[in-house]
């Protein structure tokens, strides 16, 4: 379901690419600076090109997809111990390892189709009405680096979860996403003054803008987060073999 509304959104967006870059030109020119740039968008000279204006409304939906990731990934075992069906597992010949690392797949795994499905939207609508804009090189880029960012708040959601169920909810995981975007923005709009604010934040150091210029600092960005990642799955794998549920 939140692959094909996220696909619809996409599409609806970039088949109407030159419409709405004219639309949006003139609606943004009245805008301040600082309302353009917690929309990731830098300049309005970008909105004229096919591969900047989708990392624009890319920026946007990664949030959703990141609110979706963390939530979801939290539900797989938060959602166990509250309906009780944790019992019925256990209750099977299987490890608590076997559940743990099936419900990394299905959490990795949706994650997966929901930022494809909007990656393929905007390369099907590129070839379409991108003209010579469109590089599918750079969407390529901007969909592997930035589309990183909802497997790290997937992770971050299983190992949360995987600690307790009395102080942690989905809504915390929520809470989180939204916070690290605020301090990416923030450290942007204080320019200079709170540069340390982006390295708090995923989606600062991994925006399109930074995937498109693949900088030394953003490939080191992406090796961090990546790394991160894994290391959250590995200690929620140990924190949800030892933990006790509330049966």
């Amino acid at each position: 379901m939140w692959s094909a509304v996220l696909f619809g959104i996409m599409s609806m967006y970039m088949a109407f690419f030159s419409t709405m870059q004219e639309m949006a030109q003139v609606k943004f020119e009245m805008l301040p600076k600082e309302y353009l740039q917690l929309m990731g968008v830098e300049d309005i000279s970008q909105m004229g090109n096919y591969v900047t204006f989708f990392g624009m409304i890319f920026n946007i939906l990664i949030i959703i997809m990141s609110i979706y990731a963390v939530t979801f990934s939290m539900n797989l075992i938060l959602k166990e111990e509250k309906n009780k069906t944790i019992e019925y597992l256990y209750a099977l010949s299987v490890t608590r390892k076997e559940i743990y690392f099936s419900k990394v797949l299905v959490a990795l795994c949706a994650v997966f189709f929901v930022v494809l499905s909007v990656g393929i939207a905007g390369i099907i609508f590129g070839f379409a009405s991108g003209s010579d804009t469109f590089s599918m090189v750079d969407m390529s880029a901007v969909i592997k680096i930035t589309g990183t960012v909802p497997f790290f708040f997937a992770a971050l959601g299983l190992f949360l979860s995987s600690l307790s169920s009395k102080y942690v909810s989905s809504g915390l995981g929520a809470g989180i996403v939204m916070l690290t975007y605020m301090l990416g923005y923030l450290g942007k709009l204080l320019e200079g003054k709170a540069d340390f604010l982006k390295y708090f934040s995923p989606f600062e150091l991994l925006s399109p803008t930074n995937a498109l210029a693949l900088s030394g600092e953003t490939y080191g960005a992406f090796g961090v987060i990546a790394a991160l990642t894994v290391i959250l799955l590995i200690f929620a794998s140990i924190a949800y073999k030892k933990r006790d549920f509330s049966l």
